[in-house]
């Protein structure tokens, strides 16, 4: 699966196959909008609402925000320079080159690499039972025959 979006799905240099990527891109994106909207409307000078909802934690609701406002930056920061990593232009060379050259045009070099392996297999194993025969004697207990004891009591 993960494959196929590369391999099948890439239509942009910048792009990237997958939807749940694009989706998180664009939902960060509007988080530090609305954050730096949220900001600027309380540095503009009118932070009465503000004041009457949270009290007088106003000020440590605007610091808070503003430092959770950096994180998203450098999150989105993060995220964008791990994005274009992740791009069409830099994973589909690699997985077009692995999966077709390497499949493709080296699977019958494997396939007769293989075949001249096990033939040569099969002609030492057969070799060395053959051989094992030949150069380890059979025990053989030679037993007289009924007449030598026969006469041999007598």
């Amino acid at each position: 699966m993960i494959f196929d979006g590369y391999l099948h799905e890439c239509v942009y240099d910048d792009s990237v196959p997958y939807d749940l990527i694009e989706t998180y891109d664009k939902k960060l994106a509007e988080a530090e909008r609305k954050g730096s909207n949220f900001v600027a409307l309380s540095n503009d000078g009118d932070i009465t609402e503000l004041i009457a909802v949270c009290g007088s934690k106003s000020t440590n609701v605007i610091e808070l925000t503003t430092s959770v406002l950096d994180s998203i930056s450098e999150l989105l920061s993060d995220f964008h320079f791990l994005k274009s990593n992740m791009s069409c232009k830099s994973i589909a060379p690699l997985m077009q080159e692995t999966i077709y050259d390497s499949t493709c045009q080296s699977l019958i070099t494997s396939v007769v690499w293989n075949f001249a392996s096990f033939f040569t297999l099969a002609i030492f194993t057969t070799l060395i039972l053959t051989l094992r025969s030949a150069i380890k004697r059979p025990q053989m207990y030679i037993m007289p025959s009924q007449n030598d004891i026969i006469f041999a009591k007598l």
